[in-house]
């Protein structure tokens, strides 16, 4: 199973980053996927940049979500995660070159 729009994926506190968030504020959520970046917006190595919103008890969408997740919480299978070369990462501020 690749990766589309709309798959709902459940992550646990250690799947995800999220810019600004407090790490001991973190807590597992779903995120139903609503953008796919070009080439997974690939972060570092083992992280992707997606955006989505928050799945809510009552199905209802919640906040819009813009993580760094980890792809073992993606499903498997995704040729862009298996194609990616070092040259599609972008190096973070203070990270030096990948």
């Amino acid at each position: 199973m690749m990766l589309q729009v709309g798959d709902v994926l459940d992550l646990q506190p250690s799947d995800y980053e999220r810019e600004g968030e407090d790490p001991g504020s973190k807590r597992p959520l779903l995120m139903r996927v609503t953008h796919i970046p070009d080439r997974l917006g690939l972060v570092v190595a083992q992280w992707v940049a997606l955006v989505g919103v928050e799945v809510l008890d009552e199905g209802d969408d919640g906040e819009k979500l813009d993580l760094a997740v980890h792809r073992r919480a993606l499903p498997d299978g995704h040729p862009h995660l298996h194609l990616a070369e070092p040259h599609f990462v972008s190096p973070l501020p203070g990270r030096g070159e990948l």
